[in-house]
C-alpha cells in the first residue's frame, strides 16, 4: 500500500504530496494506514529505504510528543517495541544501556561527542535506539528529571526527533543546536526496546 501509493504521486511537488497525504490517512486511520510525511524542502520517498536515505519523517505530531514519536518510528521501521512512555520514563519501562551522571542544574556529566561516536562505532547505539536527552526549556523539567526529550538513531549518524516539529540532525548538530544562544541538548540515556516486533 505504501509503495503504490507513493508511486502514484511519487512526481507531484513536495507541498500537493503532504497534502494527498493527509488526506490519504484521514481516510485510512481505521485501517492503521501510514505513510511516509514529507518535509517541505524534500522529494517523496517512493520506499521507507529510500525515505531513510533521504531523512524524511512519518506522521509527525505536536511538538511535546518526542516519545510517541520515536517510539512509533522505532516500531514501523525497526521493528523495535518500545513501550511507550513520556521521555523521562522511557529508560525505566524499557532496557537502559547507558546513562551519565547528568545533573540538570549544572548541566554536567552527559554524554560527550565522543563517547556518544564510541556508543555507535561499538553497536551499543544502533538503528532503532532510543537516546534519552535532557532540555532546559522543557516545560516537564523537574530537579529529579535528567531526561525530558527523546530522539531515535537511525544511522548513518543521523537522530530523527519531534522538536517543535519533526526534524532530522546529525550527531555532531547535538552539541550545536542552540536556543536563545544557550546549548539545549544534552545525551543523558541510551534506551533499547523491550522486544521486537514479530
Amino acid at each position: 500500500m505504501i509503495k503504490r501509493t507513493l508511486s502514484a504521486i511519487g512526481k507531484m511537488r513536495t507541498k500537493q504530496v503532504n497534502k494527498k497525504i493527509r488526506k490519504i490517512n484521514a481516510r485510512n486511520k481505521k485501517k492503521g494506514v501510514e505513510l511516509v510525511y514529507a518535509q517541505a524542502e524534500q522529494r517523496p520517498a517512493k520506499s521507507i529505504k529510500q525515505a531513510l536515505k533521504n531523512g524524511l519523517v512519518l506522521n509527525p505530531n505536536k511538538a511535546e510528543y518526542c516519545s510517541a514519536y520515536a517510539t512509533r518510528i522505532a516500531k514501523q521501521i525497526f521493528q523495535k517495541e518500545y513501550v511507550k512512555a513520556h521521555a523521562w520514563e522511557l529508560a525505566q519501562k524499557n532496557k537502559l544501556v547507558y546513562e551519565s551522571k547528568f545533573n540538570p542544574k549544572t548541566l554536567k556529566g552527559e554524554v560527550s561527542e565522543r563517547l556518544l561516536r564510541t556508543l555507535i562505532k561499538k553497536r551499543i547505539i544502533k538503528p532503532g535506539t532510543i537516546l534519552g536527552v535532557y532540555y532546559p526549556e522543557s516545560g516537564h523539567n523537574q530537579t529529579q528529571r535528567k531526561v525530558t526529550h527523546a530522539m531515535l538513531y537511525v544511522g548513518e549518524g543521523k537522530f530523527w526527533h519531534n522538536f517543535y516539529g519533526p526534524k532530522v540532525v546529525t550527531l555532531g548538530e547535538i552539541y550545536t543546536t542552540k536556543e536563545k544562544g544557550k546549548r539545549v541538548l544534552y545525551p543523558v540515556q541510551v534506551i533499547e526496546a523491550k522486544a521486537v516486533v514479530k
